[in-house]
């Protein structure tokens, strides 16, 4: 079906979605702790993510589209946990699908069903303060 929309619109569209707003919270993080990214993406918009933001701030950076596992996948939080070298319980996991905070969970990971950004640095000062679990990077 064509909906006279070019390919280059529709791609132009899918990156342009501001999913980093989450930057300026890592980047408030930055230093204290070990800061990834675990993100589902398409290869065209791993690439645009890669060349179009600095992610230096992370220390380790997953995208489905490199390592070819999806989340919820408990063979992806593994290979994350094995990289980063973390038990789940020192690990805060954030994300919008309920789906794969529930397979964090499960795995024994802190998390944040984060499904507004605008509470999201609340949600975790709120978490650290009252686990006090996470270790903080040397």
């Amino acid at each position: 079906m064509d909906f006279g929309i070019s390919k280059e619109e529709i791609i132009k569209a899918l990156v342009e979605i501001p999913v980093w707003k989450g930057f300026d919270i890592a980047k408030r993080l930055e230093g204290q702790f070990k800061l990834c990214i675990l993100s589902d993406q398409m290869q065209f918009k791993t690439d645009h993510i890669r060349q179009n933001n600095d992610l230096s701030l992370f220390d380790y950076i997953f995208f489905s589209s490199e390592i070819g596992v999806k989340k919820p996948s408990e063979k992806l939080f593994q290979m994350v946990l094995d990289k980063i070298k973390e038990l789940p319980q020192n690990c805060l996991f954030i994300d919008d699908k309920i789906k794969n905070i529930e397979a964090a969970e499960r795995l024994g990971f802190q998390v944040i069903h984060c499904n507004n950004i605008d509470l999201l640095e609340q949600q975790i000062s709120v978490l650290l303060y009252a686990t006090n679990n996470f270790q903080k990077t040397n």
